[in-house]
């Protein structure tokens, strides 16, 4: 009896033990695998410009000018770099759409400041302004005072004279005690005429344009003044009464040749770099003659005032 006894308990056992098991195992839920982990959404690669610009485009001024959020151009009215739409005033020209471009290479607004032409200098040096970008002659006076970028042409002058003064037919003409030339004070233009022509009578003027100036040689208070070589001919069409001298001007640029550049102040060689840069791509691209040929029409060269 006590066998069969002890052999019927172990039974039991075994039973109870196999029966926890089968309950535990439908009890607890089946693993779960776990999600495959998503990959992230890969960056397009930089193109060779893009790539070009981050390393140019790199420094304190620039940092800082990102932190700004924007750069402060200066500008001054002139045919056809930025001229303004008396209506609306708005402004337009040639170094508008340049920069449009700049905004792009630098990703950073760019928000135009007018200026007259003899504080440019002065209101970038008080940090009124980031950049002259205005058409500015890099002139040895003005270089001793900013740094110029690579310039983006090279531009002369055309000396409008009335057609009855027999006195002035050449340049040659123009280098004498006899002759006054009209000129905006301040400016690239005043500065070269100087130098080409010591001996003549300089008459300075704080004026907004190049029509005041012609007024005074037409009302005889000057005998000349300049005007940029690519504005000759127009003012030739719209005005019967004067010549320019040279008087191929427009076709050969004029006398006194000299770079237009833009203008930042000494020791901001980082945004110096980036700007000479962003220059050189426009060159190669051919932008920047595309856009000079675009406005050296009537339509844009035109005198306003």
């Amino acid at each position: 009896m006590h066998r069969s006894l002890l052999w019927r308990v172990l039974v039991v056992m075994v039973l109870v033990s196999l029966l926890g098991g089968i309950v535990a195992s439908c009890a607890t839920p089946a693993p779960t695998e776990a999600p495959a982990p998503t990959e992230a959404p890969e960056k397009p690669e930089a193109t060779p410009e893009e790539e070009v610009a981050a390393e140019a485009c790199a420094g304190p001024t620039i940092e800082k000018l990102k932190s700004a959020g924007k750069i402060r151009v200066g500008v001054a009215v002139t045919n056809p770099f930025h001229m303004q739409n008396p209506e609306t005033g708005e402004i337009y020209g040639v170094m508008v759409e340049y920069q449009e471009k700049l905004e792009e290479h630098l990703g950073i607004p760019v928000e135009m400041v007018m200026s007259d032409w003899g504080v440019l200098i002065a209101d970038l040096q008080a940090n009124k302004i980031d950049l002259i970008a205005a058409a500015l002659f890099a002139t040895p006076e003005r270089k001793e005072v900013i740094d110029f970028t690579d310039p983006l042409y090279e531009m002369g002058f055309g000396y409008l004279v009335m057609k009855d003064n027999d006195k002035i037919n050449t340049v040659e003409d123009l280098d004498s005690e006899d002759v006054t030339i009209a000129t905006i004070t301040g400016t690239g233009s005043e500065q070269v005429t100087r130098d080409l022509f010591p001996k003549a009578k300089i008459l300075s003027m704080v004026v907004p344009g190049a029509v005041t100036l012609l007024d005074d040689v037409r009302a005889g208070r000057a005998d000349a003044t300049h005007l940029d070589s690519i504005m000759v001919n127009a003012y030739l069409e719209e005005f019967d009464d004067i010549k320019s001298v040279p008087s191929d001007a427009f076709e050969t640029g004029g006398v006194g040749a000299t770079e237009v550049a833009w203008g930042v102040r000494k020791g901001e060689d980082d945004l110096l770099d980036c700007l000479n840069d962003f220059i050189a791509q426009m060159k190669a691209d051919g932008f920047v003659d595309e856009v000079m040929a675009k406005y050296s029409t009537t339509e844009y060269l035109k005198p306003q005032g």
